[in-house]
């Protein structure tokens, strides 16, 4: 926010909308670093900071494979996901109006 500490993120989704663009992203991906199967969960809902938020998991015959395609995904995760963000500080709420810029 305005350099006061976070108390918590909020992260509110479109439920099927943004589970399919997640796929989409991650099944692109998985194509372009010739990856194999990729599992993304993501949580939704208030975190506490230090809290987990996403986990990606990528099978690969590689490491740098694996390495590239979890890197890429969690940036494009990052800017490009579906979420709408409420930041919490001093009890009061804001929603962001991007997400994280590139």
């Amino acid at each position: 926010m305005d350099g006061r500490p976070l108390q918590a993120l909020e992260l509110e989704h479109y439920p099927g909308l943004c589970e399919r663009h997640i796929a989409a992203m991650a099944s692109a991906l998985q194509r372009e670093h010739g990856a194999g199967p990729v599992l993304v969960l993501h949580r939704v809902g208030r975190l506490a900071p230090g809290e987990t938020i996403v986990l990606v998991a990528v099978q690969a015959d590689r490491r740098g494979a694996a390495q590239r395609c979890s890197a890429d995904l969690l940036e494009r995760l990052k800017h490009q996901a579906p979420f709408w963000k409420k930041e919490w500080c001093d009890g009061q709420g804001v929603w962001l109006e991007a997400n994280t810029p590139l």
